[in-house]
């Protein structure tokens, strides 16, 4: 599929007879347009502020996904943030029960090794909402848990735990906006 331009609104051929398979339709993102893999997908709009995409079960469908966007004007391209700024000032310390305060001067839960993951939750009883910032799923999680999966196995994770849904859908969108969020492999 050939992305055009029409009247500055990114035009996309529709798909033939023989085109089969799921595609990936990106609205909002560094080249809005219909993507045949995951990761041409998730290339356009991985790390994009305000990105917008979805996923397709056929080329068909996902043209007149596509096509009804464009028409409505939801259809534009973004410019990825060129620089990312530090992660170090994007929370406040959190004092694992292991850990000292003076070895809290870091604002982010870490692990390094599979086995530094911890199995009960190493955060205060009441605050049951996490936000990974830096993991293989960054979002806001409910439950421990939940949570876990999205970070096991990663070095460097980031994850902040909260009370209030409020707070943590505020703080996530900031760090979304600053570019502070990163998906890991």
């Amino acid at each position: 599929m050939q992305l055009t331009t029409q009247n500055t609104l990114l035009y996309v051929d529709p798909p033939s007879e023989e085109q089969v398979g799921r595609r990936y339709v990106v609205t909002k993102g560094i080249i809005p347009g219909i993507y045949t893999t995951w990761s041409d997908y998730q290339q356009q709009i991985f790390r994009v502020p305000f990105s917008d995409g979805i996923s397709m079960c056929t080329p068909e469908m996902a043209w007149q996904y596509y096509e009804r966007e464009r028409q409505a004007g939801n259809v534009c391209a973004l410019t990825p943030p060129s620089a990312q700024p530090s992660l170090d000032a994007l929370v406040e310390p959190v004092l694992s029960p292991a850990k000292t305060s003076q070895e809290a001067t870091n604002p982010f839960v870490n692990t390094s090794v599979l086995s530094s993951v911890s199995l009960i939750k190493p955060f205060p009883d009441g605050c049951d909402i996490f936000v990974v910032y830096r993991g293989r799923v960054p979002g806001i999680h409910y439950g421990w848990n939940e949570c876990r999966k999205y970070i096991y196995d990663c070095d460097e994770v980031t994850v902040k735990a909260y009370s209030s849904i409020t707070t943590a859908i505020s703080e996530f969108a900031e760090a979304q906006l600053n570019g502070r969020v990163q998906w890991l492999d």
